[in-house]
């Protein structure tokens, strides 16, 4: 389905694009001229040193829209 679900088919986003998918990673590599070693390792220091709790208010505050 896509990168966070946990289902593990990461590139298909089962008809919802707001799912992140192995192609949005690959596009935001090239946007910034990097390969993929590079962008995910950037990608998991973000996520390790984002918080479930600011995850949280953020889903939030996009629901009240």
């Amino acid at each position: 389905m896509c990168l966070n679900c946990g289902c593990q088919v990461w590139d298909d986003t089962m008809g919802n694009d707001d799912n992140i998918i192995l192609t949005d990673l690959a596009k935001a590599a090239i946007a910034s001229d990097m390969d993929g070693k590079e962008t995910l390792a950037n990608m998991k220091e973000a996520i390790e040193k984002i918080t479930p709790a600011e995850l949280d208010k953020k889903i939030a505050k996009l629901k009240a829209k």
